[in-house]
Formats: structure tokens, sequence, C-alpha cells
């Protein structure tokens, strides 16, 4: 019996085509026959709209504004949640101390601290920056611990036989062991800290993708507030491809 045939990467992408053009013809269609317009537009005044605001700078704006939120936070929250998550996997006492805070943190909904932080650090940046690390730390926490607990005690009592510091070992061993589950972690870290900037953004902010969806929404622009949206989930998707494409080449440059 002959095993399927695995399908190019041609092939896949013709047929997600075929299947968006579906979608987007289906909707342009029945929006204004059988879908009220205020309610879910067209692609082609979604379109329209999204051409001007990038004519005008307003797209690019409120992009800057949400994407440099979202790299700052994943590098300030990975650093702390990764070093965090090494110091838990490297020592059962600090494990014992840490993890139950960890675990509620994680369980606790971070859209629901969104009053408080705006209560602590008003409407600026700041409030969507903590946010946004609080939420991906955890991820990062995980991946470190996780590594760490992978590796084997002998490596680690090699290196101190050798009279290896802990900075050494930190180099040497630690980080390269969690390397692999880091990246996995940026891949799932990514959207949710889009997430997180926006939701902020949404409920009380200065600029942002969030606040030009909320401002459309409220002047009923509903092409505006689509256009915002699909702004938000092309720059997610795209941010998952590149740290995709990462963690591929670091795979072949280790293996290699």
């Amino acid at each position: 019996m002959t095993e399927p045939r695995t399908p190019r990467r041609g092939e896949i992408a013709v047929c997600q085509l075929i299947l968006l053009i579906a979608v987007l013809t289906v909707w342009e269609w029945s929006s204004g026959r059988y879908i009220d317009t205020l309610l879910a537009s067209t692609p082609s005044d979604i379109y329209a709209q999204s051409l001007a605001w990038l004519k005008r700078g307003v797209l690019q704006r409120a992009a800057w504004d949400t994407t440099r939120i979202v790299a700052i936070s994943l590098l300030a929250g990975g650093s702390i949640g990764l070093l965090l998550g090494l110091l838990a996997g490297a020592s059962r006492r600090c494990e014992h101390i840490v993890m139950p805070f960890v675990k509620v943190g994680f369980a606790l909904p971070k859209v629901a601290l969104i009053p408080l932080f705006i209560l602590w650090f008003g409407t600026g940046d700041l409030q969507k920056f903590v946010l946004a690390s609080l939420t991906v730390s955890f991820f990062f926490f995980f991946a470190g611990y996780e590594g760490m607990r992978s590796l084997p005690q002998t490596m680690n009592n090699v290196l101190h036989l050798y009279g290896a510091t802990p900075f050494q070992r930190l180099r040497l061993l630690y980080l390269p062991a969690s390397l692999g589950w880091t990246l996995a972690s940026i891949r799932i870290a990514v959207p949710y800290a889009f997430v997180a900037v926006t939701s902020a953004e949404i409920v009380a902010s200065a600029g942002g993708l969030g606040l030009l969806a909320k401002n459309n929404a409220a002047a009923m622009n509903t092409a505006g507030t689509f256009s915002a949206i699909a702004c938000v989930t092309l720059l997610g998707a795209a941010s998952g491809s590149l740290v995709g494409w990462l963690a591929r080449r670091t795979r072949w440059r280790l293996q290699n």
C-alpha cells in the first residue's frame, strides 16, 4: 500500500488563496443583501478605508505604537521570566518557593488587571508595557524551567568538577539547554503580547491599534474597525512567521 503523497508548499498556498478569495467574494456579495453593512461592512470598503489611512499615515502611527510596546515587553518580560525559570529549575528550594505564585499568576486573567494598572500607571505606555510584560513572562519562565529540568545532572556535575563559575554554567549549559523551549515559547508569547497590548489600548490609551478600533466602533465606522483589527492580525501573523523562520534557522545552525 502506497503512502499518501505529501502536498507541496505551492499547492497548499494556492488552495489557501482560493479559500480566501471565496470567503471575501461571498462576504462582498452578501453584505447589503443578507447582512447589514453596519454590522459587517464589505471587503471593498475596508480596503478603501485602509488605503486612505495609509496615505495619511494613520495606520503606520497606530501600528508603531502597538508594535513598539509588544517588542519591548517581549524583551523585558522574556528576560525576567527566563532567568527566574532557570533559577527555579536549578534550585529545588527556589522552585518550592516560587512555583505556587507562578501557578496562581499564570491562571489569573491578565485583562482583569487593566483597571488596576490604569490606576497605578495612568493611561500611557507604561500600563500597556507592564501588562504585556507580565503576560509573556510566564511563557518564558516555563521555558527556562523545563529546559533546566530536562538537563542530565551529569552535565552539570562535569562543569562543577572543572570549576566552572555560575556565569560560565549559565552561558555554556543552561541557556543552550533552554534554547529550544525558549524559541517555542516565543511563538506562543507573541500573539499573547499583541492581545495584552491591544486590550489595554481598547480600555484606555492615548494611541495604538486598539484605540483606533475602539474609536471607529464608537463612531459606527465598521470599515475602520475591521481595518484596525485586520492590521493587528497581520502584524501578529507576520511576527509569528518571523519567529518561526528564526527558529528553523537556529535549529539548522545547532544541528550543523
